[in-house]
């Protein structure tokens, strides 16, 4: 079974992102982890500890996915990368025509 991995920054924005990333589970039926970003200390060994069929979902806003793609530079993801935007902005997947706290959409090729 494959691990679906949420990634969430707690001292983000003004809304309670734990119960906001909990709202993911309605789709998901993986296994779910739910990682706090300001524990990761190495973004590389994390991804390179991924099983095939794992996946990656940046749960919050344009913050919280700017951290990540700040922290990821230059890793050759194997494993797909997933964004829910639950952020105040959310101005990138408004950008790409999706709207707060849709589903869960690839973004591996940006």
């Amino acid at each position: 079974m494959s691990i679906a991995y949420i990634l969430y920054n707690p001292k983000a924005g003004s809304f309670d992102s734990f119960e906001s990333v909990s709202s993911l589970k309605v789709f998901i039926e993986d296994e779910i982890k739910i990682i706090d970003v300001t524990k990761i200390s190495d973004y590389r060994i994390f991804i390179n500890g991924l099983e095939k069929g794992d996946y990656i979902i940046v749960a919050g806003g344009d913050g919280t996915l700017n951290r990540f793609v700040n922290n990821t530079y230059g890793i050759d993801f194997q494993n797909d990368v997933l964004y829910f935007p639950i952020g105040t902005g959310n101005d990138f997947a408004h950008d790409l025509g999706y709207k707060k706290e849709c589903y869960p959409f690839s973004i591996k090729e940006y």
